[in-house]
């Protein structure tokens, strides 16, 4: 169960966007939904940070199920939350409730490589670390 709850969150997290975006496309709980988007500075800072959001569960939730480098991990949590995005943009095109707008599309887009950039960056500090730690376990038994 430990190497499996980032997934679990991940699933829990991309539940609520489906969610939040079903609701505002049926026009359900707008006033709360329009809160939460004055909460997060606007429309697009909502889309740029959400989406920085899922990349960054979706990159932890990656390292511990599949067996690849950094790098590939990366690039396909990049591709599939993109490809889940423009699925969601996509559909606004064609709903009466909704309009697309290719802003908030690209806003959601650079929230993926933000949160992916952030993730490595914070898995590079990590290693860096372990080695330092390393190397003083090391130099202490000497």
């Amino acid at each position: 169960m430990k190497r499996y709850w980032v997934g679990l969150l991940l699933l829990a997290y991309g539940s609520l966007l489906v969610v939040l975006s079903v609701s505002k496309s049926a026009e359900f709980l707008l006033e709360y939904l329009y809160q939460l988007e004055d909460y997060f500075g606007g429309d697009k800072q909502m889309h740029l940070k959400l989406a920085a959001m899922l990349s960054i569960l979706g990159c932890f939730a990656a390292e511990r199920v599949l067996d690849l480098a950094r790098l590939k991990r990366v690039v396909l949590v990049v591709s599939l939350a993109s490809v889940f995005l423009t699925i969601d943009e996509g559909i606004q095109y064609v709903l009466d409730s909704r309009r697309f707008e290719f802003e908030d599309l690209a806003y959601g887009i650079a929230g993926l490589v933000l949160g992916c950039l952030g993730y490595l960056i914070f898995d590079a500090a990590k290693g860096a670390v372990r080695r330092l730690l390393s190397g003083r376990a090391v130099d202490k038994r000497s």
